[in-house]
């Protein structure tokens, strides 16, 4: 019979569903220790806080392997569009929402001849509007961590002139 690792990945879990059981569970595994959480001496630990962790366990054979993982406690997100433009080429970011992680999705609408876009940066080339008759796009984020989802809506106006012109 061979030893087998523990091994344990970054893990996500949202507020609502904290605590986490993680399971650290090896073959032939008979004793663990944990360096936080609510079961540190148990297989399975209940773990409400985000933070560093690691595990060691123990097997039969006296095999000691450890595992060290992030565990991420995420809230419904809050969407936030920072914007920045160049002429008709607008820049939009979506990096300072908060509550956002690696599988967090993103979907833009950027109000202007039905482009959008899904990632968390993005960018646009509107039209040159007449001077006289400028013309004001929306732009819409809709994010979602898996926990929730959040918009934010933001107003374009492209200036052909712009304001260093005047």
């Amino acid at each position: 019979t061979k030893s087998v690792a523990v091994s344990i990945p970054n893990q996500e879990v949202c507020a609502a569903d904290v605590p986490l059981a993680v399971d650290a569970t090896i073959t032939d595994g008979v004793s663990y220790a944990w360096n936080n959480g609510a079961n540190i001496t148990s297989a399975i630990n209940n773990l409400s806080d985000a933070g560093n962790y690691s595990v060691t366990a123990t097997d039969s054979y006296g095999c000691v392997s450890s595992a060290d993982f992030f565990l991420a406690v995420l809230d419904i997100p809050v969407a936030s569009i920072t914007e920045t433009h160049t002429g008709a080429a607008y820049f939009f970011d979506a990096s300072n929402s908060t509550s956002i992680s690696s599988n967090t999705t993103y979907f833009w609408d950027f109000g202007y001849n039905g482009l959008t876009g899904t990632n968390a940066t993005e960018a646009v080339v509107y039209p040159w509007p007449d001077p006289s008759n400028p013309v004001t796009y929306n732009v819409t984020l809709t994010i979602d961590n898996g926990c929730g989802d959040d918009n934010a809506t933001k107003s374009i106006t492209p200036d052909p002139l712009g304001v260093e012109s005047i």
